[in-house]
């Protein structure tokens, strides 16, 4: 199945500002991996992303341009999680873009060839990275210098890259590009946590599999792939990550207890104690006639 693909902008698009014609390579490439992580839900101009980070809260407010922390600042602003992984090296770009994640990588754009679009430029720069491939195995690059997306080979953007910093400056998008044709699944963060059951209702299908591949268990250890009615199922655990678009999972608090189900209730043990441990059922499931 394929990934969504966001259109592709460019930072010298018609109606773009001077400053982002100028200086605004990353928050254009922001803008870029804003759309692509959030399956299209989220398509804001480069000049918007721009305007979410004041100059005196960059990183650099003497320079025209962003580092790494500005983006990442500028994204948090508009609930789409972006985690700077500058400094750990071409090889954890390498693996973000296996894991589906869209990336923005800094680098020197005068490793491009002159005969592409982006050998129009020579200097510093910020490029993104969509992990479409094509059959050679080249990446998909948005560089927002170019009207529109091409493919690079990996080799080149290496290059690119290190030739700004041998450890490489990038961030990744940590939700994965979604699947063509997969069930958004909407955020949601909760707090505190329940510790009962979920007792089935209606004979249902749980979803079990999370974005980065890693499966759900019961606290057996085994999984299942459906349940009765009226079975009781233990609340699934996976630490304190919040799943995003993709197949469905809710953290609360520390304890996931999401299934993808119509008819559910949640059904307390007798030795858990307090109703403050316990979340609104609407918070913690999601039903199938509430997903787009």
């Amino acid at each position: 199945m394929a990934r969504y693909v966001n259109p592709h902008q460019s930072q010298y698009q018609s109606g773009a500002s001077s400053i982002t014609r100028s200086a605004g390579c990353t928050w254009t490439s922001a803008a870029n991996g804003a759309d692509a992580a959030t399956g299209g839900e989220l398509r804001l101009s480069p000049d918007e992303v721009h305007e979410l980070v004041d100059n005196a809260e960059e990183l650099n407010p003497a320079t025209p341009g962003w580092a790494i922390p500005d983006l990442v600042l500028a994204m948090a602003r508009v609930d789409v999680p972006v985690e700077d992984r500058s400094g750990r090296g071409w090889a954890a770009v390498e693996a973000a873009h296996g894991a589906g994640l869209y990336v923005v990588v800094q680098g020197d754009s005068d490793q491009f060839g002159d005969h592409t679009c982006s050998g129009a430029f020579d200097g510093d720069h910020a490029v993104g990275i969509h992990p479409d491939e094509d059959g050679q195995g080249y990446w998909r690059l948005d560089d927002p210098i170019c009207g529109g997306a091409r493919f690079e080979s990996p080799r080149t953007l290496r290059l690119y890259a290190e030739k700004l910093r041998a450890s490489v400056n990038f961030a990744a998008y940590t939700d994965p590009v979604p699947q063509e044709g997969a069930m958004a699944i909407p955020r949601i963060d909760v707090t505190g946590s329940f510790r009962g059951r979920a007792r089935v209702l209606g004979d249902n299908r749980p979803a079990v599999q999370l974005n980065d591949g890693q499966v759900f268990q019961q606290s057996d250890g085994t999984l299942k792939d459906a349940y009765a009615t009226g079975s009781l199922v233990d609340p699934y655990t996976i630490g304190d990550t919040v799943v995003g678009a993709g197949t469905a999972v809710v953290l609360v608090g520390l304890e996931l207890a999401f299934m993808l189900v119509d008819n559910v209730e949640l059904v307390a043990d007798d030795d858990v104690a307090g109703d403050a441990d316990y979340v609104p059922i609407d918070q913690v499931f999601i039903r199938r006639s509430d997903i787009p």
